[in-house]
């Protein structure tokens, strides 16, 4: 998803309107605040004691979409599914050169990532937000998702300016990893 220079009004008035109505709360009462994400646009709205996170673009033909935090992480659940079923599998035999780095069977992990954060943190996927590229995202308090990730996988807590808080390297035989405010734990 694109967001292009003449439909930024149109996406944003997207957002605004489907925020009106999931938050049921009028459009004039609530305040859209942008959101830093990668090959899209994102907004926090808070309005009538409540608040959400949306991201939204149009394609280079004009359609443009929203998705809520539920759509979000489908999203990136499935990316994630894609990803891991293009990864070469390792292959399953005794003898043979060895030599690759991490030594083990390095095949995908499923794992849970569950936030415990009482307010939405937003996460980077990738070896160093800023610097690298990867792919950023939100996950809302209390929430939870799944993905496939390769161990050495890099996640991280950014804070506004997408700045490294904390990180976590995914592992084998990690099933959950615990997304607190500013801390990452496996389990």
């Amino acid at each position: 998803m694109f967001v292009l220079g003449g439909c930024a009004g149109r996406i944003e008035e997207k957002v605004r309107t489907r925020a009106g109505t999931e938050m049921q709360c009028d459009e004039i009462d609530m305040a859209l605040n942008p959101q830093p994400v990668v090959g899209a646009r994102g907004w926090t709205v808070s309005g009538c004691g409540q608040q959400r996170y949306y991201e939204g673009g149009c394609s280079i033909i004009g359609v443009c979409n929203t998705y809520d935090e539920q759509q979000i992480a489908a999203r990136e659940q499935q990316r994630l599914a894609q990803n891991a079923a293009m990864r070469p599998q390792p292959s399953s035999g005794g003898a043979g050169g060895g030599g690759g780095a991490g030594g083990g069977a390095g095949g995908p992990v499923s794992v849970t990532l569950r936030c415990t954060c009482g307010s939405t943190v937003k996460l980077f996927f990738g070896d160093k937000p800023g610097f690298s590229s990867g792919r950023s995202t939100s996950m809302s308090s209390n929430s939870r998702t799944s993905g496939s990730f390769k161990p050495g996988d890099m996640i991280w807590i950014v804070d506004d300016s997408s700045n490294g808080v904390s990180s976590y390297q995914v592992a084998e035989g990690i099933s959950t990893i615990e997304i607190g405010c500013s801390s990452l734990s496996g389990q």
